[in-house]
């Protein structure tokens, strides 16, 4: 969240400095929005339970064998980014 003041910041001060075009007023006006969403999803933000994380982990276990279905590139895809290959590679 600091790095999004820190880009609007920057949009404020190139405006200020050489004034406005309509792609900086459009780039300040949807970087305020990110910051207000994250700033909303900041305080509305609770700990979970060990049962809401249980559920959540089953939920998106047992939605695996549909995303493999629908979209196996992506499915392989989102895999490899948890899963460590190198225990299951072929001896050499």
């Amino acid at each position: 969240m600091q790095d999004l003041k820190s880009e609007i910041d920057r949009i404020v001060a190139a405006i200020a400095a050489v004034g406005h075009s309509d792609a900086q007023m459009s780039n300040l006006k949807a970087r305020e929005a990110e910051l207000r969403e994250l700033s909303a999803a900041k305080q509305t933000r609770r700990d979970l339970t060990a049962d809401e994380i249980r559920d959540f982990v089953s939920n998106a276990i047992q939605n695996i064998p549909k995303l493999l279905a629908n979209s196996p590139q992506t499915a392989k895809a989102k895999l490899t980014q948890h899963v460590d290959p190198s225990p299951y590679a072929a001896a050499a």
